[in-house]
């Protein structure tokens, strides 16, 4: 028996690391996921989005995060 008991574990495909050298200062980049949720009027679902970026806070140097590449 698995140490959590009956639980059910869902495996995952995607790993994405943490962290990235950044290439304008060899700084260490930390991956930023932001959520935006937009209210458009007369419509009771609000809609959400996710977006992954990578942020260096050394030298504010900032890029998409490509899930297929950040393997």
């Amino acid at each position: 028996m698995p140490c959590q008991g009956n639980a059910r574990v869902l495996p995952s495909t995607k790993i994405m690391p943490g962290t990235k050298e950044c290439p304008l200062c060899a700084g260490t980049m930390r991956l930023r996921e932001t959520k935006t949720v937009t209210h458009i009027p007369g419509n009771p679902k609000d809609s959400e989005r996710t977006s992954r970026e990578w942020v260096c806070p050394d030298c504010d140097y900032f890029e998409e995060a490509d899930e297929e590449n950040s393997r």
